[in-house]
């Protein structure tokens, strides 16, 4: 996507910016913020354009039941703007999230392989004609991701951070909510018949178990990210072979 790309289509729908998933996740960082009683402080054009790469990212990642942009960003374009703060940050934060970038890259290349590609109008769809080695690499994929979540959003910082260092951790992490929960939504958009009241349940429940494994012992969010790395390597490793032996019978 070139930066004319960006700019059109985030001309083209606006409302991505001031509604759902955006807005949303904006107003609920918002009033977390005022309920923390987090001072209000002047911050840097520097980190107001953190800030801004990361509601566009939230922008971009048109979940379901959204329509895909006709310029649309790759999950893995989308990703990188919710990470760059944090790499530009860096500290205690960085080093938490490294262990899951491999696995949500394991994750990533899991659901490329089920939907046929990148985009998240492919990679959060099953298709129906999928054969069971792009089931299987669905299902371990989006199992995958939400295993390697609760590494991506924490932020196990010693002292309280700036305010404006909050509401990225807190945007960023509504982001990495919308991504893991992005395939579930899909399941339920194309559920007939609709049931768009079960919508909120694939975020709350990462979201509590988030939660939860940010209360229990450490070791609990490194065992699931080698776990989900497992995930990963056995669902692309099937898909090869499953691959291999089509070709082979051919």
């Amino acid at each position: 996507m070139t930066p004319n790309e960006l700019i059109e289509a985030v001309g083209h729908s606006p409302a991505l910016l001031v509604g759902y998933p955006a807005g949303i996740a904006l107003a609920l960082v918002a009033l977390v913020l005022r309920w923390r009683a987090v001072p209000l402080q002047p911050a840097a054009p520097a980190d107001h354009g953190m800030l801004a790469a990361t509601w566009l990212a939230l922008a971009l990642s048109t979940p379901p039941p959204l329509a895909p942009l006709r310029y649309g960003a790759d999950l893995l374009v989308i990703l990188l703007l919710l990470e760059w703060p944090r790499w530009r940050v860096g500290g205690a934060g960085l080093g938490a999230a490294l262990g899951a970038y491999p696995a949500v890259l394991l994750a990533l290349a899991c659901l490329a392989t089920s939907g046929g590609g990148l985009m998240p109008a492919g990679a959060w769809v099953l298709p129906a004609a999928a054969t069971p080695a792009q089931q299987a690499c669905f299902w371990l994929g989006i199992a995958a991701w939400a295993l390697a979540l609760p590494g991506l959003v924490r932020n196990p910082a010693p002292v309280p951070a700036a305010p404006l260092h909050q509401a990225l951790g807190l945007l960023r992490g509504a982001g990495h909510l919308v991504l893991a929960a992005a395939p579930w939504l899909g399941l339920i958009a194309a559920h007939e018949p609709p049931a768009p009241w079960l919508l909120p349940l694939p975020v709350g429940g990462l979201a509590l178990w988030c939660a939860g494994a940010a209360r229990a012992h450490p070791s609990v969010i490194a065992i699931s990210e080698r776990l989900a790395a497992a995930l990963g390597i056995i669902a692309l490793s099937g898909a090869g072979l499953w691959s291999l032996a089509e070709r082979l019978g051919r």
